[in-house]
């Protein structure tokens, strides 16, 4: 089976050294090696500060606690349901808008989805592709919102020459397996605002200020573990030459895949790099030949491992879908049901990338 992803992790003899340190000394978390990190990540995606936390998830519902209670949020459906769910968790209203070709959130439509209740708006760098952070900005300012990214694939994306991370007021990466930076289970908050990263310290140690167990502020266990700091270091020495990797194999999918009628692909504008978290294409059934679920059976049974990222959208999801129930959104709910993820990994050799597409090639020419 030719997996849809593989971590690529630092070579073990450069980490020895210091996981037996951590093992002896018996400092196994938030220590000197997650300040490192923390402190090498900053450095790397110029901004003033970054927050570890033990997941995106725990990082996002650090960073929507700093929102009132009750009030709404704008954010993408097209999006995995952790940005839906961590609003949710903090008792705020989310208010779906519909994505672009690029399958970010529609910049043009956000605007008419404001109202009094609103206090922010979340985008999201879908694949590792930065939306139209300048618009999301200007409509940021101009109605007095907030302005988070879930930041998830994007860790080494850059938009307009910049890394993404200080964008908005604050950006959560994920450093979780299927990530660019995957240290294990981890996540990043990066911002530019000493006082919100201070809020997102102090919440991410239970509320806790420095020796006290007094809660000044809601918060929740949010520490990384050092061998995830140790990793994370390592990581981002190799992390550009692994994202021009994943770039490099993206275009030779394009090239190749491209060519077949009914297969299209997400829209990357020419001024941002992305990571390419995901390869997803879009299967045309009438142009094809057979639908998105007959090609991941089809591609399943040739040995080669598919995703739907992401199926269904926000307001498909069992738990969401009866709030939702007369929401339609045309662009998210044509490419969330015909989107299919191939395989994409740094270590993927030239047969894994030759035997996907071939197998592709041959779902096509079966019906045609």
């Amino acid at each position: 089976m030719i997996p849809i992803m593989r971590p690529e992790l630092p070579k073990y003899e450069l980490m020895e050294a210091q996981i037996r340190e951590i093992f002896t000394t018996g400092l196994i978390t938030s220590g000197k090696y997650v300040k490192h990190f923390e402190e090498k990540s900053a450095k790397y995606l110029g901004v003033a500060h970054t927050v570890t936390a033990p997941s995106a998830t725990a990082g996002l519902t650090v960073v929507l606690s700093t929102l009132p209670e009750g009030s709404e949020v704008v954010m993408p459906a097209y999006t995995f349901s952790a940005t839906y769910e961590v609003a949710k968790w903090n008792n705020l209203n989310p208010v779906l808008v519909d994505c672009d070709d690029s399958c970010n959130i529609d910049t043009d439509l956000i605007e008419s989805a404001i109202t009094e209740r609103t206090s922010a708006i979340v985008a999201v760098h879908m694949y590792g592709t930065p939306p139209n952070i300048d618009r999301l900005e200007q409509i940021a300012r101009k109605n007095n919102l907030r302005l988070f990214f879930d930041a998830a694939h994007a860790f080494g994306s850059m938009y307009k020459g910049k890394h993404t991370g200080g964008f908005g007021d604050a950006e959560v990466f994920s450093l979780g397996p299927t990530k660019t930076m995957p240290v294990g289970e981890g996540g990043l908050i990066a911002t530019n605002h000493a006082g919100l990263a201070e809020r997102f310290r102090l919440s991410c140690t239970h509320g806790h200020g420095p020796d006290s167990l007094d809660c000044e502020v809601k918060g929740i266990n949010g520490r990384l573990q050092e061998i995830n700091g140790i990793v994370g270091i390592h990581l981002l020495d190799t992390l550009d030459s692994c994202i021009e990797r994943r770039i490099e194999i993206a275009l030779r999918y394009k090239k190749i895949l491209g060519k077949l009628p009914g297969i299209s692909f997400p829209r990357v504008p020419d001024y941002v790099r992305t990571t390419y978290k995901d390869f997803s294409i879009f299967v045309d059934k009438e142009k094809f030949g057979m639908d998105r679920e007959e090609l991941y059976d089809w591609l399943k049974k040739e040995g080669i491992q598919t995703k739907r990222y992401f199926f269904p959208p926000i307001h498909k999801l069992t738990v969401a879908q009866e709030a939702y129930k007369n929401l339609h959104l045309p662009k998210t709910e044509k490419l969330s049901y015909n989107v299919l993820s191939l395989p994409i990994f740094t270590q993927m050799t030239s047969e894994n990338f030759d035997s996907v597409c071939a197998a592709v090639e041959k779902a096509y020419n079966s019906r045609h």
